[in-house]
């Protein structure tokens, strides 16, 4: 039995494929170049291209500007601190009295002052808070030491400075 002039079917499928292949080529090119809406098909999937190129070059762009950012800041962060500069003690009350805004019901209640990377914090404050605001004040990169001289209660009753809702500390904590 002579099987050469018999097809596999493996060979049909394939004959199949080219067969739909050519089928969508011939397809394609005679929708590009019908001669009377051709150009403009052809000059519609040309400004689609720019289009995708430019998104792509934005795209990248911004992600490699991001790339460049993260990288700078894991740096910054990672970065031994006796490498960093001497902060004056100015900078230094600022830094502190910045994230006690963000972490203290009536941060105007707080007398910061610094001296050679040493901060001393006084004034009234709530018991709650002290722990967390010692923590903070020791966390701010250039403070060597924090002097607690803070006068604490258990409840604002009475002190005028505590007085109020601390609404930025309210609304930070989504109870607002």
């Amino acid at each position: 039995m002579d099987r050469s002039n018999q097809q596999t079917p493996t060979k049909g499928w394939i004959n199949a494929g080219i067969f739909t292949v050519g089928l969508a080529l011939g397809a394609g090119l005679m929708y590009m170049l019908d001669p009377s809406v051709g150009r403009r098909r052809r000059a519609h999937i040309l400004e689609k291209g720019n289009r995708a190129k430019n998104l792509s070059l934005h795209t990248s762009e911004k992600l490699a500007r991001h790339l460049k950012n993260r990288a700078i800041g894991l740096l910054a962060v990672i970065r031994p601190s006796h490498l960093k500069k001497d902060i004056d003690d100015l900078t230094l009350r600022d830094r502190i009295r910045s994230r006690i805004g963000r972490k203290v019901r009536h941060p105007g209640a707080i007398k910061i002052t610094v001296a050679n990377g040493e901060a001393t914090l006084c004034g009234p404050v709530l018991a709650d808070e002290v722990e967390s605001l010692l923590a903070l004040t020791e966390s701010v990169i250039g403070i060597k030491h924090v002097k607690n001289l803070l006068d604490v209660h258990e409840n604002a009753d009475k002190i005028s400075s505590l007085q109020g809702s601390g609404k930025r500390y309210l609304q930070e904590r989504g109870v607002v």
